[in-house]
C-alpha cells in the first residue's frame, strides 16, 4: 500500500492502520533487510515480488535488472 500510496499517512488510510503502526511496519520491515531508507527497501524487493508496475518503475530509474541479484 506504501508503493501505490507515496506516503505513510496514505497508506494508512487506505489500510485503515494508524499512521505510527504503518511507519513501524515499514522500519521492521527496513530492519529485517538492511535497509537504510525505505526507498532502498524499494530497490531491493523490486527484484524479489511480481508487481510489474514496481518493476517497470524501477528499470526507469535505471535500479533494476533481471539480471543482477539485489
Amino acid at each position: 500500500a506504501y508503493l501505490a500510496c507515496d506516503s505513510e499517512h496514505a497508506a494508512a488510510c487506505r489500510l485503515g492502520l494508524s499512521v505510527r503502526t504503518v511507519e513501524r511496519h515499514l522500519a521492521n520491515a527496513r530492519a529485517r533487510s538492511g535497509a537504510p531508507t525505505t526507498a532502498h527497501l524499494v530497490w531491493i524487493l523490486a527484484g524479489r515480488i511480481e508487481l510489474p508496475e514496481i518493476q517497470q518503475l524501477a528499470r526507469q530509474l535505471g535500479i533494476f535488472s533481471p539480471e543482477r541479484p539485489f
